[in-house]
């Protein structure tokens, strides 16, 4: 029982961090300046790696969730 709740928080804390690193690299902006452009995409791209990571975590913990439920 202890571990669905554990896979349960982690899941919640998961979902919510994936929107979050989502909503901040929506809200990054990208310059004009041609010079400096690729390295602030790559910055946005990097934050958007980690909220697919974090949601990569959540679906598996609702994976769980979805099989001990069977």
């Amino acid at each position: 029982m202890k571990i669905d709740i554990f896979v349960g928080v982690v899941g919640a804390v998961s979902t919510l961090a994936a929107a979050g690193f989502w909503l901040y690299a929506s809200l990054l902006e990208v310059p004009d300046n041609v010079d400096i452009i690729v390295r602030e995409l790559q910055r946005i791209n990097r934050w958007n790696s980690y909220a697919a990571m974090a949601a990569f975590v959540a679906a598996l913990a609702a994976t769980y969730g979805f099989v001990r439920q069977l």
